[in-house]
């Protein structure tokens, strides 16, 4: 195990009514590309209390090097193999000390430098259990694309509503209904938003964009067949709405993707399959 940062000399940070602690999690492996912009969007931060985890994976792509660049800003930072990005968050919770708790991935960073200042206040005033913002999609020629709106109390069987990388959740709320469920590989934050939804969480709304994420670096904002799979499981367990909804999708992914696969686009009986599962879609 490697370890470092400034907890591990003995400086450790404190929560207090007027400045709550928040601890802001990053998960990373092989990143080295963005990372380094991910580190300075959370120190920039002119919020006056915060705590920086960072969980690495055992990068061996120079990304560790990177973390240890700026071991004397950030709280605590360990590099260890793990078995993958919700196993190292739920990591990161469980070694957090603040009152609240957000993340910040390796591919993105915070919109500007007072997200965090914004958001904290909004959970302090409101006692909100969890606070989130908007999205906007960065492009590959550095760009802006897409605003995307977080909207609470919207959780159904179409619309996840919070944008996970823009809330900020009381650490209460992990210890109350638990942490990531690692037995889904590409939904597990789309269904612990679920779970505390079903649990009657306080959603709170910040009409201000907080993440920029890079496009085509989370699963989420592009659906694939096992995602639907996963998001079928979701509804199913918690009964928000009609899950079969996400297993007519599954089905229409998997004959158009494989049927892409072997040329038959132009058949009539994969045509004719696609076109029943539409109308199904439709209809429910």
């Amino acid at each position: 195990m490697n370890e470092g940062g400034m907890r591990t000399s003995g400086i450790c940070k404190l929560s207090s009514s007027e400045l709550p602690l928040v601890s802001i999690i990053t998960v990373v492996y092989n990143r080295k590309t963005f990372l380094e912009q991910t580190i300075r969007s959370v120190l920039d931060q002119t919020y006056g209390n915060i705590e920086y985890i960072i969980i690495d994976g055992g990068s061996t792509d120079g990304s560790l090097e990177i973390i240890k660049k700026y071991n004397d800003r950030i709280d605590y930072w360990l590099s260890e193999p793990d078995e993958g990005m919700y196993y190292a968050l739920n990591k990161g919770i469980r070694c957090s000390s603040g009152e609240y708790v957000g993340i910040c991935h390796s591919d993105d960073y915070f919109y500007n430098c007072d997200v965090v200042q914004q958001l904290a206040r909004l959970l302090m005033v409101e006692d909100a259990d969890i606070c989130h913002g908007d999205m906007i999609t960065l492009n590959s020629d550095g760009s802006f694309g897409n605003r995307i709106i977080s909207e609470a109390g919207k959780i159904t069987e179409t619309n996840n509503g919070i944008i996970h990388p823009s809330a900020f959740i009381k650490k209460e709320m992990f210890t109350r209904f638990g942490l990531y469920d690692t037995s889904f590989k590409s939904a597990s934050d789309y269904e612990l938003m679920v779970r505390f939804y079903s649990n009657g969480c306080m959603f709170k709304h910040l009409d201000s964009i907080v993440t920029v994420m890079r496009v085509g670096n989370h699963g989420r904002i592009s659906a694939n067949c096992y995602g639907l799979l996963e998001d079928f499981r979701i509804h199913r367990k918690y009964k928000t709405g009609n899950s079969n909804r996400f297993l007519l999708k599954y089905l229409y992914c998997i004959i158009h993707s494989s049927a892409k696969r072997l040329n038959l686009t132009s058949g009539k009986t994969v045509n004719g399959l696609k076109k029943v599962l539409r109308n199904l879609l439709v209809k429910d």
